[in-house]
């Protein structure tokens, strides 16, 4: 299977060997001095955890209890741990280690491979220049990995490292928590989105629309970005919260059933965003239209008064004999013309609205 398969949402379980034989690799070895555990946490079931290291990760056995190891996909231990030591599919390792991914939930024989995205609060990035993070969730082990840091991993481990603060019991609550955190992360995003909206509608009909035109394309494009994942990342937590296996329990499962219910919100919101800035793009092109128009009727009608004088003087200035109005002194010339003009202006300023 390669690593496009495991990128679809949707896909039948299947059935695996419970643990693969380790493939060949060139990693250096764990012992090597090299990085790639960014944390791991014993936990306890009552909502604290004990800080452990790689002897640990290495010698958990399932049933020895509750463990969420934390890789970064491109520390040369992580990736010799998951390929040599940790017993996974190589489904299973291609998903933790795999550059790019879409929103996903896999069940395999037994446990969910599960990838989800949140959006990149890193300094200087862009929110919707989204980072992920994959999971690997079987019965007391979840394993998570990332390589650009994740605000809200730090979110769930911090409700581990402070007592006054109740943080996730066992594995499957880690992935309730993650998602939850993920979703905070997005709320404030998706508002400031809103605000931008809200202030370019009133500057559009102030008729402010050099400007508008500039931060609409962005709102527009930074919209299509967040809804390209958000869409599909309501599809795994809904699918989480419809599972029956032992890896959640009841509580969980309501819990995820609530995340559905507010992605499924952000979703209308940003679709919501998306035909509003279609709306008031709409009526920006269509003003400047009018605007364009109008000018161009001025501009004829300036035209149809002068062209037809300046050909008259033209022909008058030739002194060509048999040419009505060579015989017209001065005075009499411009008043002439005058005249014309004045009514050439009078039947173009009565028929200007029949033309608008």
């Amino acid at each position: 299977m390669t690593r496009s398969d495991v990128a679809q949402v949707g896909q039948p379980a299947t059935t695996l060997p419970s643990r693969a034989v380790p493939r060949a690799s060139t990693r250096p070895r764990p012992d090597s001095g090299f990085g790639g555990l960014v944390a791991a946490q014993a936990l306890d079931g009552i909502g604290t955890a004990r800080f452990v290291g790689w002897t640990e990760v290495r010698a958990w056995r399932p049933g020895s209890g509750e463990l969420w190891a934390h890789l970064d996909r491109k520390g040369p231990q992580s990736q010799h741990w998951l390929e040599q030591e940790s017993g996974l599919e190589d489904v299973v390792i291609s998903a933790l280690l795999a550059d790019d991914t879409r929103p996903s939930v896999i069940p395999l024989s037994h446990g969910l491979l599960i990838n989800l995205r949140g959006v990149n609060l890193n300094p200087g990035a862009e929110p919707e220049d989204m980072v992920w993070v994959q999971m690997w969730l079987e019965v007391g082990r979840v394993i998570t990995s990332r390589h650009r840091h994740v605000a809200a991993v730090e979110d769930v481990r911090h409700t581990l490292a402070d007592p006054n603060l109740r943080g996730p019991r066992n594995a499957g609550d880690v992935v309730v928590r993650l998602a939850d955190k993920l979703l905070d992360r997005l709320g404030p995003v998706i508002e400031e989105l809103e605000d931008q909206m809200a202030d370019i509608d009133q500057r559009s009909a102030a008729g402010d629309h050099k400007q508008t035109r500039v931060e609409l394309r962005d709102v527009r494009r930074r919209t299509m970005r967040l809804r390209r994942w958000v869409g599909p990342q309501r599809d795994v937590i809904a699918r989480l919260a419809a599972d029956q296996s032992p890896l959640f329990d009841e509580g969980q499962r309501l819990r995820l059933r609530s995340e559905t219910d507010r992605v499924t919100r952000y979703v209308e919101d940003l679709d919501d965003l998306h035909e509003r800035a279609s709306a008031v793009h709409d009526v920006i092109s269509q003003q400047l239209s009018e605007d364009m128009n109008r000018t161009m009727y001025l501009l004829s009608v300036v035209a149809a008064i002068v062209l037809p004088l300046a050909l008259l003087t033209e022909l008058v200035s030739l002194d060509l004999p048999g040419i009505p109005g060579t015989e017209l002194n001065g005075v009499l010339y411009v008043a002439l013309l005058i005249s014309i003009a004045a009514a050439l202006t009078i039947l173009f300023w009565r028929t200007r609205g029949r033309s608008l």
